[in-house]
Protein backbone atom coordinates (compact mmCIF):
# COMPACT_ATOMS: atom_id res chain seq x y z
CA UNK A 1 0.00 0.00 0.00
CA UNK A 2 2.86 2.01 0.90
CA UNK A 3 4.58 1.45 -2.33
CA UNK A 4 0.97 2.44 -4.57
CA UNK A 5 1.14 5.71 -2.67
CA UNK A 6 4.44 6.60 -3.27
CA UNK A 7 3.58 5.91 -6.76
CA UNK A 8 0.99 8.00 -7.41
CA UNK A 9 2.60 10.79 -5.71
CA UNK A 10 4.87 10.79 -8.30
CA UNK A 11 3.22 10.48 -10.65
CA UNK A 12 1.09 13.39 -9.83
CA UNK A 13 4.00 15.46 -9.69
CA UNK A 14 5.76 14.52 -12.60
CA UNK A 15 2.93 15.86 -14.60
CA UNK A 16 2.17 18.90 -12.56
CA UNK A 17 6.29 19.62 -12.94
CA UNK A 18 5.04 19.26 -17.20
CA UNK A 19 3.13 22.34 -16.56
CA UNK A 20 5.49 24.41 -15.07
CA UNK A 21 7.97 23.37 -17.64
CA UNK A 22 5.44 24.40 -20.31
CA UNK A 23 4.83 27.97 -17.68
CA UNK A 24 8.32 28.57 -17.62
CA UNK A 25 8.97 28.19 -21.15
CA UNK A 26 6.48 30.33 -22.16
CA UNK A 27 7.75 33.00 -20.42
CA UNK A 28 11.14 33.12 -21.06
CA UNK A 29 9.98 32.99 -25.14
CA UNK A 30 7.56 35.54 -25.05
CA UNK A 31 8.88 37.46 -22.23
CA UNK A 32 6.02 37.50 -19.19
CA UNK A 33 6.86 39.48 -16.65
CA UNK A 34 3.94 39.88 -14.02
CA UNK A 35 3.83 42.63 -11.42
CA UNK A 36 3.40 40.38 -8.01
CA UNK A 37 2.95 36.99 -7.28
CA UNK A 38 -0.94 37.33 -7.19
CA UNK A 39 -0.76 38.27 -10.87
CA UNK A 40 1.73 35.80 -11.53
CA UNK A 41 -0.34 32.94 -10.31
CA UNK A 42 -3.49 34.20 -11.79
CA UNK A 43 -2.42 33.84 -14.81
CA UNK A 44 -0.57 30.79 -14.60
CA UNK A 45 -4.55 29.43 -13.70
CA UNK A 46 -5.26 30.68 -17.07
CA UNK A 47 -2.64 29.15 -18.62
CA UNK A 48 -3.08 25.55 -17.26
CA UNK A 49 -6.96 25.87 -18.39
CA UNK A 50 -5.60 26.71 -22.01
CA UNK A 51 -3.47 23.80 -21.74
CA UNK A 52 -6.76 21.87 -21.74
CA UNK A 53 -8.50 23.51 -24.42
CA UNK A 54 -5.29 22.49 -26.54
CA UNK A 55 -5.39 19.06 -25.69
CA UNK A 56 -9.45 18.95 -26.10
CA UNK A 57 -8.97 20.38 -29.60
CA UNK A 58 -5.94 18.54 -30.99
CA UNK A 59 -8.10 15.57 -30.04
CA UNK A 60 -10.93 17.01 -32.25
CA UNK A 61 -8.04 17.28 -35.38
CA UNK A 62 -6.25 13.88 -34.52
CA UNK A 63 -9.54 12.31 -34.84
CA UNK A 64 -11.01 13.89 -37.66
CA UNK A 65 -13.62 16.30 -36.23
CA UNK A 66 -11.90 19.50 -36.51
CA UNK A 67 -9.02 20.61 -39.61
CA UNK A 68 -7.03 22.75 -37.28
CA UNK A 69 -4.48 22.58 -34.57
CA UNK A 70 -4.19 24.37 -31.07
CA UNK A 71 -0.61 25.34 -29.59
CA UNK A 72 0.77 27.62 -26.68
CA UNK A 73 0.74 31.08 -28.24
CA UNK A 74 1.88 34.44 -26.81
CA UNK A 75 -1.74 34.60 -25.92
CA UNK A 76 -1.89 31.42 -23.79
CA UNK A 77 -1.76 33.73 -20.44
CA UNK A 78 -5.37 35.32 -21.27
CA UNK A 79 -9.28 34.69 -20.96
CA UNK A 80 -11.03 33.82 -23.91
CA UNK A 81 -12.93 36.81 -22.76
CA UNK A 82 -9.22 38.87 -22.71
CA UNK A 83 -8.10 37.63 -25.74
CA UNK A 84 -11.32 38.78 -27.29
CA UNK A 85 -11.83 42.48 -25.65
CA UNK A 86 -7.50 43.10 -26.61
CA UNK A 87 -7.74 41.78 -29.50
CA UNK A 88 -10.59 43.00 -31.82
CA UNK A 89 -9.53 45.98 -32.22
CA UNK A 90 -12.98 48.21 -31.20
CA UNK A 91 -14.21 47.27 -34.67
CA UNK A 92 -18.02 46.11 -35.08
CA UNK A 93 -17.90 42.55 -36.16
CA UNK A 94 -17.26 41.81 -40.26
CA UNK A 95 -20.75 42.72 -41.92
CA UNK A 96 -21.21 41.16 -45.85
CA UNK A 97 -23.56 43.46 -46.27
CA UNK A 98 -21.83 46.67 -45.43
CA UNK A 99 -19.14 45.80 -48.41
CA UNK A 100 -18.71 49.13 -50.36
CA UNK A 101 -19.28 49.34 -53.81
CA UNK A 102 -16.03 50.60 -56.06
CA UNK A 103 -15.45 51.36 -59.47
CA UNK A 104 -13.58 48.33 -60.05
CA UNK A 105 -15.65 45.73 -58.44
CA UNK A 106 -17.40 45.15 -62.24
CA UNK A 107 -16.70 42.29 -64.14
CA UNK A 108 -14.86 44.67 -66.87
CA UNK A 109 -12.44 46.10 -64.53
CA UNK A 110 -11.74 42.09 -63.06
CA UNK A 111 -9.91 42.34 -66.54
CA UNK A 112 -8.56 39.10 -67.96
CA UNK A 113 -8.42 36.88 -64.90
CA UNK A 114 -11.78 34.80 -66.27
CA UNK A 115 -10.71 34.51 -69.47
CA UNK A 116 -7.64 32.41 -68.25
CA UNK A 117 -7.66 28.33 -68.74
CA UNK A 118 -8.52 25.96 -65.33
CA UNK A 119 -4.68 25.35 -65.81
CA UNK A 120 -3.46 26.98 -62.81
CA UNK A 121 -0.77 25.65 -60.51
CA UNK A 122 -2.36 24.77 -57.14
CA UNK A 123 -0.25 26.70 -55.60
CA UNK A 124 2.51 29.81 -56.14
CA UNK A 125 4.26 31.44 -53.19
CA UNK A 126 5.00 35.21 -53.89
CA UNK A 127 7.77 35.12 -51.37
CA UNK A 128 9.94 33.19 -53.12
CA UNK A 129 9.52 35.72 -55.69
CA UNK A 130 10.27 38.26 -53.94
CA UNK A 131 7.35 40.24 -53.69
CA UNK A 132 6.50 40.26 -50.15
CA UNK A 133 7.72 42.42 -47.27
CA UNK A 134 8.61 41.33 -43.68
CA UNK A 135 5.74 40.26 -41.44
CA UNK A 136 4.39 43.25 -39.23
CA UNK A 137 3.35 42.38 -35.75
CA UNK A 138 0.42 45.10 -34.69
CA UNK A 139 0.52 44.05 -31.04
CA UNK A 140 -3.39 45.62 -30.12
CA UNK A 141 -4.96 45.69 -33.69
CA UNK A 142 -4.97 49.07 -34.01
CA UNK A 143 -3.38 50.00 -37.33
CA UNK A 144 -4.74 45.81 -38.56
CA UNK A 145 -6.30 47.16 -41.80
CA UNK A 146 -3.40 50.02 -42.70
CA UNK A 147 -1.02 47.32 -42.31
CA UNK A 148 -3.23 44.61 -44.30
CA UNK A 149 -3.82 47.57 -47.18
CA UNK A 150 0.26 48.51 -47.84
CA UNK A 151 1.36 45.20 -47.34
CA UNK A 152 -0.67 44.56 -50.40
CA UNK A 153 0.09 47.63 -51.91
CA UNK A 154 3.89 46.56 -51.08
CA UNK A 155 3.14 43.36 -53.48
CA UNK A 156 1.41 45.49 -55.85
CA UNK A 157 4.45 48.02 -56.66
CA UNK A 158 7.00 45.23 -56.79
CA UNK A 159 5.17 43.52 -59.16
CA UNK A 160 5.00 46.74 -61.30
CA UNK A 161 8.35 47.98 -60.97
CA UNK A 162 10.45 44.99 -59.66
CA UNK A 163 11.26 47.06 -56.39
CA UNK A 164 9.95 46.11 -53.47
CA UNK A 165 9.89 49.30 -51.01
CA UNK A 166 8.22 48.87 -47.65
CA UNK A 167 5.47 51.65 -47.12
CA UNK A 168 4.07 53.39 -44.14
CA UNK A 169 1.30 51.69 -42.15
CA UNK A 170 1.62 54.33 -39.61
CA UNK A 171 0.30 57.33 -42.27
CA UNK A 172 -2.53 55.44 -42.64
CA UNK A 173 -3.42 54.82 -38.85
CA UNK A 174 -2.25 58.66 -38.21
CA UNK A 175 -4.14 60.60 -41.28
CA UNK A 176 -7.38 58.75 -41.42
CA UNK A 177 -9.52 59.27 -38.15
CA UNK A 178 -10.18 56.12 -36.43
CA UNK A 179 -14.18 55.49 -36.44
CA UNK A 180 -15.70 51.99 -35.05
CA UNK A 181 -16.74 50.85 -38.36
CA UNK A 182 -16.42 46.96 -39.39
CA UNK A 183 -13.42 45.86 -41.19
CA UNK A 184 -14.90 46.67 -45.45
CA UNK A 185 -15.89 50.31 -44.38
CA UNK A 186 -11.78 50.71 -42.51
CA UNK A 187 -10.31 49.13 -45.20
CA UNK A 188 -12.20 51.25 -48.19
CA UNK A 189 -11.06 54.08 -46.85
CA UNK A 190 -7.96 53.10 -46.09
CA UNK A 191 -7.62 52.13 -50.01
CA UNK A 192 -9.22 55.04 -51.01
CA UNK A 193 -6.44 57.31 -49.17
CA UNK A 194 -3.62 54.90 -51.04
CA UNK A 195 -5.62 56.31 -54.10
CA UNK A 196 -5.92 59.90 -53.57
CA UNK A 197 -2.86 61.00 -51.28
CA UNK A 198 -0.88 57.90 -51.90
CA UNK A 199 1.72 56.37 -49.22
CA UNK A 200 5.14 57.29 -48.08
CA UNK A 201 7.84 55.03 -47.19
CA UNK A 202 8.41 53.38 -44.37
CA UNK A 203 11.82 55.43 -44.04
CA UNK A 204 10.28 58.91 -44.41
CA UNK A 205 7.52 57.81 -42.31
CA UNK A 206 8.47 55.15 -39.41
CA UNK A 207 6.11 53.13 -37.65
CA UNK A 208 5.69 54.70 -33.99
CA UNK A 209 4.32 52.66 -30.87
CA UNK A 210 2.20 56.02 -29.98
CA UNK A 211 -0.80 58.04 -30.72
CA UNK A 212 0.52 61.25 -32.84
CA UNK A 213 -1.02 63.68 -35.13
CA UNK A 214 -0.93 63.18 -39.38
CA UNK A 215 2.96 64.09 -40.34
CA UNK A 216 2.35 64.09 -43.42
CA UNK A 217 2.81 68.00 -44.09
CA UNK A 218 5.81 68.07 -41.58
CA UNK A 219 7.38 64.83 -43.46
CA UNK A 220 10.52 66.10 -46.28
CA UNK A 221 9.57 62.98 -48.62
CA UNK A 222 13.24 61.48 -50.20
CA UNK A 223 11.02 58.14 -51.46
CA UNK A 224 8.46 59.25 -54.20
CA UNK A 225 4.83 58.35 -52.62
CA UNK A 226 2.93 55.24 -54.04
CA UNK A 227 -0.81 55.63 -55.86
CA UNK A 228 -2.81 53.07 -56.50
CA UNK A 229 -5.41 52.86 -59.24
CA UNK A 230 -8.41 51.07 -57.97
CA UNK A 231 -9.08 47.48 -56.00
CA UNK A 232 -11.85 45.30 -56.00
CA UNK A 233 -13.00 42.32 -54.50
CA UNK A 234 -12.90 38.88 -54.83
CA UNK A 235 -16.06 37.14 -54.89
CA UNK A 236 -17.01 35.41 -51.18
CA UNK A 237 -16.90 31.77 -51.30
CA UNK A 238 -15.50 31.61 -55.22
CA UNK A 239 -11.97 30.22 -54.76
CA UNK A 240 -11.21 29.74 -58.02
CA UNK A 241 -11.53 33.45 -58.64
CA UNK A 242 -9.24 33.53 -55.18
CA UNK A 243 -7.02 30.87 -56.92
CA UNK A 244 -6.53 33.19 -59.99
CA UNK A 245 -6.34 36.21 -58.41
CA UNK A 246 -3.28 35.38 -56.68
CA UNK A 247 -1.16 33.84 -59.33
CA UNK A 248 -2.67 36.13 -62.11
CA UNK A 249 -2.65 39.29 -59.84
CA UNK A 250 -0.72 39.31 -56.67
CA UNK A 251 -1.00 38.53 -52.63
CA UNK A 252 -4.77 39.41 -51.72
CA UNK A 253 -5.89 41.60 -48.40
CA UNK A 254 -7.28 38.92 -45.86
CA UNK A 255 -9.29 40.02 -42.98
CA UNK A 256 -10.43 37.09 -40.19
CA UNK A 257 -13.27 37.74 -37.90
CA UNK A 258 -11.58 36.64 -34.80
CA UNK A 259 -13.28 34.24 -32.68
CA UNK A 260 -11.87 32.62 -29.25
CA UNK A 261 -10.06 29.35 -31.56
CA UNK A 262 -8.21 32.10 -33.12
CA UNK A 263 -6.00 32.41 -29.37
CA UNK A 264 -4.47 29.34 -29.61
CA UNK A 265 -4.70 28.34 -33.46
CA UNK A 266 -1.25 27.44 -34.63
CA UNK A 267 -1.92 25.70 -38.07
CA UNK A 268 -4.30 23.87 -40.14
CA UNK A 269 -7.04 24.81 -41.98
CA UNK A 270 -8.86 28.12 -40.05
CA UNK A 271 -12.46 28.77 -41.50
CA UNK A 272 -14.80 31.84 -41.18
CA UNK A 273 -12.38 33.82 -43.09
CA UNK A 274 -13.33 36.34 -45.53
CA UNK A 275 -11.69 37.24 -48.60
CA UNK A 276 -11.09 40.58 -50.67
CA UNK A 277 -8.85 42.33 -52.38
Amino acid sequence: MRVALLVLIFVAAAIAFTDVEKWTTFKITHNKVYKNIKEHNHRFEIFKKNLIRIKEQNHKYETGKSTYNFGITKFADLTAEEFLSRFKSGRSPINTLSKPKNTANNDEAKGNIFDTSDDLPDQYDWTRAGAVTPIRDDPDCSACTAESVVAAVESAEFIKTNNLVQRSPKQLEDCIPFTPDDCWVCLDKDLTYSRDVGIMSDDDYPWKFEDQDCQFDNINVTTPLIHISDWRYVTEGDEKELQRTVYLEGPVVVAIDVTIDFQLYVDGEYLYVFLFV
